[in-house]
């Protein structure tokens, strides 16, 4: 397995208030930032380090590297990652690396002030069949390289089929061996996809919804990505909201 050295640029804290909780060079990759605030605060506050929300595969990579080094807190909690599910109510669900929660400040609040409410954070029925025509453009394409991708199922994946399921393919890309070897080396069985089913999708009268997935800790057998409206918008103590400033 490689063992890439990383240096940690400076101490944990708790977070809190705007307060980076992790400040950690990854070699190869950039600065990882962590931090425990509502997810719009937490990209405001990550701009001014130049970094954004991480990827599913640079944060598997981040968490891969630094497990073998000084700090092990990237896989001790979970994070908010920037892919994002698209519900879309008499068709289904859609992942996707161009979410628009990230892709404005405005848009990022009212998705949290939607799941603070106990809402969800509805988009245009026009933006859902953008995604859906992207998606279907894509169907034959790697799943390593698409933007998007349709979620057809949740049923787990066993460790040793990751680099063979075009959800994995989807979320780790070219770090999906790696990541299988990682996670198959710390006895981890198993990846569980936690998202609405398709029933409660279609009982949802407002229309087409996103949220963003929360990658979760490494915990006993089990690797969870999850998709449902997750506490982690409002800074959960189970959750760090991560971003990385990538190498120039």
């Amino acid at each position: 397995m490689t063992t890439e050295k990383i240096q940690a640029n400076g101490k944990n804290g708790n977070g809190k208030n705007g307060k980076f909780l992790e400040d950690i060079y990854i070699q190869n990759l950039g600065t990882v930032y962590g931090l425990r605030s509502k997810l719009s605060s937490a990209m405001a506050q990550l701009a001014t380090k130049n970094a954004f929300i991480i990827s599913g595969r640079d944060f598997a990579y981040s968490r891969r590297v630094s497990y073998y080094g000084e700090d092990r807190s990237l896989s001790n909690l979970g994070s908010i990652i920037s892919e994002a599910v698209i519900n879309i109510p008499d068709y289904g669900r859609i992942l996707t690396k161009d979410s628009p929660i990230l892709s404005d400040e405005k848009i990022a609040k009212e998705a949290t002030k939607a799941h603070e409410n106990d809402t969800e954070a509805y988009i245009f029925k026009e933006l859902a069949e953008s995604y859906i025509t992207k998606a279907n453009a894509e169907k034959e394409k790697n799943p390593a390289e698409s933007r998007t991708l349709i979620l057809e199922n949740l049923v787990a994946i066993p460790i040793n089929k990751m680099p063979f399921d075009k959800r994995t393919l989807f979320l780790f890309e070219d770090e999906v061996e790696e990541t299988r070897k990682f996670l198959d080396s710390l006895k981890v069985k198993e990846i569980c996809f936690h998202f609405d089913s398709i029933d409660n999708i279609n009982k949802h009268e407002g229309g087409p919804y996103i949220n963003q997935l929360l990658m979760g800790c490494i915990e006993r057998d089990t690797l969870r990505i999850m998709g449902t409206p997750t506490y982690n918008y409002l800074g959960s103590k189970d959750c760090v909201i991560r971003g990385l400033a990538k190498l120039s």
